[in-house]
């Protein structure tokens, strides 16, 4: 006789501390009702942002960084071997854009830099532009996502395989052969909730085995 299957509810939830010194962020995974895992996220700023990478230190895909402005709430994403040319701006007025950090002159005189323009040719910073999504009901807002095949693993140069460097940088398992690591990015209002993050990437084709 074959036993129904049991029905497991996983859910994350962000919360912050506030407390005597500086706020702080975090994520706690739940698995029926059982916090499972939690992680503290620090304030990530220009000087010391988040760093994540999927892959292991000697082999891994590019490495992406996140940070935050001290005035605002606004988040900025960018691989960190363009950093120094292009970013996606997560304004919180809600103008969201991919963006050059110099202006155009400056890229143009450039040895190092190649501009092609698929449609029309650039006229300002601003790639591509859009506005933020209304907010779901459970307020976390899907803002974009990192899809990295395993095939796309390299052996590099700077491999980060030093304790400190190793440390310094939040490590994604890789897929398995034939399939694609996905790391999304959400901005969520503190307190809303519980999201049932698991079956939401299920839906749209994904298979979450971990969190990080």
């Amino acid at each position: 006789m074959k036993l129904p299957q049991r029905t497991v509810d996983k859910k994350v939830s962000a919360i912050v501390h506030r407390g005597r010194q500086s706020p702080r962020a975090g994520l706690q995974f739940h698995v029926n009702g059982e916090i499972d895992q939690g992680f503290v996220i620090s304030p990530a700023n220009k000087k010391k942002p988040l760093r994540i990478t999927v892959g292991e230190p000697g082999r891994r895909a590019t490495v992406w960084r996140i940070w935050g402005n001290r005035n605002a709430s606004d988040v900025y994403i960018a691989s960190s071997s363009t950093a120094a040319i292009h970013k996606i701006s997560i304004h919180e007025s809600g103008d969201w854009r991919y963006q050059t950090t110099r202006n155009l002159d400056e890229l143009k005189a450039s040895t190092k830099v190649t501009l092609v323009a698929l449609q029309e040719e650039l006229s300002s910073r601003v790639i591509g532009s859009w506005q933020r999504p209304p907010s779901p009901v459970h307020g976390w807002i899907d803002v974009m996502r990192i899809v990295v095949p395993t095939t796309e693993l390299i052996s590099h140069p700077n491999t980060y395989e030093t304790p400190e460097q190793v440390k310094n940088i939040e490590w994604v398992p890789p897929a398995p052969a034939g399939y694609a690591a996905e790391v999304r990015f959400f901005l969520v209002e503190p307190g809303k909730g519980s999201f049932d993050l698991y079956n939401a990437a299920a839906q749209e084709g994904g298979s979450p085995i971990g969190a990080g």
